[in-house]
């Protein structure tokens, strides 16, 4: 998350294994870069001199929604496996070892249905 600090332990720790904490993060990245491109597309077309503040406004109310909705959002959607295997903590990545490592292994379990 930005803005805060963190210890390398801490870094190390989020980065070894995908958690729902991380799996969230990561996706609220992707959903702001969209929000920022949609929305410099359609700058013009406001012509407003809020164009600043709806942005970060606009920002602020997707993080939030993102951080509230998307867990439980992703929890449905996966398989119970891979559901089971994932801590939510996001530096609980080393202590789970059924966790996935890679973005291919994420993504091998996750379209993988029993």
């Amino acid at each position: 998350m930005f803005g805060i600090h963190r210890t390398a332990e801490q870094k190390t720790a989020y980065r070894a294994a995908f958690t729902m904490g991380r799996i969230v993060d990561e996706l609220w990245i992707l959903i702001a870069i969209v929000w920022f491109v949609v929305f410099a597309l359609w700058i013009e077309q406001l012509a407003t001199p809020w164009n600043a503040v709806v942005a970060v406004a606009g920002l602020l109310a997707l993080g939030a929604l993102c951080h509230q909705f998307l867990p439980s959002l992703l929890r449905s959607t996966m398989p119970s496996e891979l559901n089971s295997a994932l801590p939510d903590d996001r530096f609980a990545g080393p202590a789970s070892p059924r966790a996935p490592r890679t973005y291919g292994e994420l993504v091998r379990r996750w379209l993988r249905r029993h």
